[in-house]
């Protein structure tokens, strides 16, 4: 789900439609935060606008690892908003998945849901996780990631917001999801409890 009212200066949100997409042979995704364009954006270009151009002109960057770079970069809530809600999009691109899903991408994800405060980049990222889990083959490495059930089953399990909700499905999306070997990660009293509050 796109944030309403995104100023049109900002497109990273929004992927363009995968028939305009150049395949990965034909245009290799290189990261803009490589060599001497990492110094450059350090020099007061907005990190949204760089992630804005590569979306517009997808051969010349890659406006994933910008999304991602910005999470790391720990910048200001609305780039933060706006990066987390364009991974939430990214997840649903099978040319995306398994970047996200494993290292050193899948531990950006999960040291921003462990560190931010903002309730709206926790949703967005509980939603890319969820649309991740949602691909069988990508499952089982998300449940064995160390941190990332337990911080889900945290926000999950906090009602003090809306926004529980959405941990909340992406942890029923693997728990369903999940092979038969890792099931009892999910067979905890705290998860039972936030499936109930779903029901």
């Amino acid at each position: 789900m796109a944030i309403s009212g995104t100023p049109s200066r900002i497109l990273f949100g929004f992927c363009p439609p995968v028939s305009q997409t150049p395949s990965a042979s034909a245009a290799p995704c290189t990261s803009i935060f490589a060599g001497e364009r990492t110094s450059h954006c350090h020099e007061g270009h907005k990190l949204s606008s760089l992630i804005g151009n590569a979306a517009v002109r997808p051969g010349t960057a890659c406006p994933l690892d910008a999304a991602i770079r910005v999470l790391q970069l720990k910048s200001d809530h609305e780039e933060l908003c706006l990066a987390a809600n364009s991974i939430a999009n990214f997840a649903l691109r099978p040319e995306f998945q398994r970047k996200l899903a494993t290292y050193p991408a899948l531990k950006t994800l999960v040291d921003c849901l462990l560190s931010t405060e903002d309730e709206s980049v926790k949703r967005f990222l509980s939603m890319a996780i969820g649309r991740l889990a949602a691909n069988r083959a990508l499952v089982s490495n998300l449940i064995q990631d160390p941190e990332l059930v337990d911080a889900l089953l945290k926000i999950a399990a906090d009602h003090s917001s809306g926004n529980w909700r959405q941990p909340a499905r992406t942890l029923a999306i693997m728990a369903a999801k999940a092979p038969e070997e890792l099931q009892g990660k999910f067979c905890t009293s705290s998860m039972l409890a936030i499936i109930k509050n779903l029901l």
